[in-house]
């Protein structure tokens, strides 16, 4: 059986990105080059998983982060006319950001 996943990466400006499960771990951030800081792994190969009680299984959804402001990034379109667009800010969850830094983020490579 193969495995089917994902994996969010946030940088330390909380800029929220993902990545396959079979693409190098990232090191730096697809949106402003600062350092990764924070992931969290997604495994979709049976799909969500549930433990005893019914609750949904954190390996198998998402992180739930929590957004905590946002950059507009300003572009012009081909009359001339300026106009932004939203690039949320979440905030980085301090569990596992130390044990990311000591296994990931040492030996990661850049994409």
């Amino acid at each position: 059986m193969s495995y089917e996943g994902y994996t969010e990466y946030l940088c330390s400006n909380g800029h929220l990105s993902s990545l396959d499960a079979y693409f190098e771990a990232a090191r730096l951030c697809t949106r402003c080059n600062a350092k990764i800081v924070f992931a969290h792994d997604v495994d979709e190969t049976n799909g969500v998983g549930y433990d005893d009680e019914g609750n949904e299984m954190p390996g198998t959804i998402g992180y739930p982060f929590e957004e905590n402001g946002f950059d507009d990034i300003w572009h012009k379109d081909h009359y001339g006319n300026k106009y932004a667009t939203k690039l949320i800010r979440y905030k980085i969850p301090e569990e596992n950001r130390s044990i990311f830094l000591e296994t990931r983020g040492r030996d990661a490579r850049s994409y």
